[in-house]
């Protein structure tokens, strides 16, 4: 007997789209240079603000999350200027390799796979070196699933003057706590792919009057990232070139959905599912990579034996499951599920059980039924904590 399989994603993101926002542009079709689309642009920015927490302007890029990322190293810094990474991944070291192509002198605070950076190491860097410019960090790093704490770091650099605080939060907006103005940080970073459950192709940027004051004194030459010329036109609804229009459709329909379940709806739902995901794992006897876990994605080792590319492929045949492997140095080490986007806890269960028959078959000695249970009496206790 072959049963039907219907595809699913459980990866870091791309994620599943909500519906109504896939539907909004097939049916009503829109010109970017007309009033109708300018209004709706707008709307998308101020709903964003709520999302990211602040009263900062909000530019729309068409392009993926590092192409965001490209953009705020650009348009921030000269050449021989010098700034500070915190790397603790494979993302971290995207912000490393941006920072050297573009000639930034560059200083890191580098932690192994697994480990979040300290706010004290960054900290020390800072005092060490009155001419750091930016320091750029992520909120969750994709490829551990490492959280950092945005909070402590925020207040270390907000109190210098000439120093401003990139987030790249593409993982970390909609599943993690970001208060943008509260905790000082000057440009945050969201795709439009991950938790707001839209297609790829939009990247968006907070920037804050501090990073704009740098801005506006950089002399680097930029054409299509050049957030001036952005953030003259996006006042009154209009990017500079063609923009992703069906996506800014969707990314609205996605923004009303999510504030008719609240706004903050998306970060405890996957605060939710990654609390059951990991109490599966852990009742099946395997290790939680990362130290401090953000809620965006479940990071894990399987057990010794087990070949992870093995069980990948195994959801994938057997129930159309997607999920990701380790990137960089983790590759073929490790597991990574994700909670981002438009999931439920039904279909988290049926993930959990499909992905314990896979152990199973891959060679790893657990009992059936053990992951969905632990991960429904999870379930359980969240709800009546609640």
């Amino acid at each position: 007997m072959k049963p039907l399989i219907k595809r699913r994603m459980f990866t870091p993101g791309p994620t599943p789209l909500l519906p109504e926002a896939v539907l909004q542009a097939l049916v009503t079709p829109m010109h970017h240079r007309k009033e109708d689309f300018k209004a709706l642009f707008r709307e998308v920015q101020e709903g964003l603000r709520q999302i990211f927490k602040t009263r900062n302007d909000i530019i729309l890029l068409t392009a993926s999350g590092s192409g965001a990322m490209e953009a705020a190293v650009t348009n921030l810094l000269e050449p021989g200027q010098k700034a500070l990474v915190g790397v603790a991944g494979k993302f971290g070291e995207r912000w490393l390799e941006l920072t050297e192509k573009y000639s930034i002198r560059t200083k890191t605070v580098e932690v192994p796979y697994g480990e979040s950076v300290d706010p004290a190491q960054i900290g020390a860097a800072l005092a060490a070196d009155e001419d750091i410019a930016a320091v750029f960090v992520q909120a969750t790093e994709t490829s551990t699933g490492a959280r950092m704490d945005l909070e402590r770091i925020g207040a270390l650099v907000k109190v210098r003057e000439n120093t401003v605080l990139v987030v790249d939060g593409i993982t970390g907006l909609g599943t993690m706590p970001i208060q943008t103005d509260t905790w000082g940080l000057d440009i945050v970073i969201g795709g439009s792919q991950k938790a707001f459950m839209v297609p790829p192709g939009l990247a968006m940027l907070s920037v804050s009057s501090k990073a704009w004051s740098r801005i506006e004194k950089c002399s680097r030459p930029r054409y299509y990232f050049d957030l001036l010329r952005e953030r003259k036109g996006q006042k009154e609804g209009q990017a500079a070139y063609t923009p992703a229009i069906s996506v800014v459709q969707g990314l609205k329909a996605a923004l009303d959905y999510g504030f008719r379940q609240g706004i903050d709806a998306l970060v405890s739902n996957a605060a939710l599912l990654a609390g059951a995901t990991r109490a599966a794992v852990i009742r099946w006897g395997m290790k939680i990579f990362p130290r401090a876990p953000g809620n965006a994605i479940t990071c894990f080792v399987p057990p010794e034996g087990v070949d992870p590319s093995r069980v990948i492929s195994l959801m994938r045949e057997r129930f159309g499951v997607l999920i990701s492997g380790g990137q960089g140095s983790m590759k073929g080490k490790i597991l990574r599920v994700g909670h981002l986007g438009y999931f439920d806890f039904l279909e988290t269960l049926g993930m959990i059980g499909c992905l314990e028959l896979c152990f199973i078959e891959a060679g790893a000695n657990l009992e059936p039924g053990s992951g969905a249970k632990a991960a429904a009496e999870f379930y359980r206790a969240a709800v009546r904590a609640s």
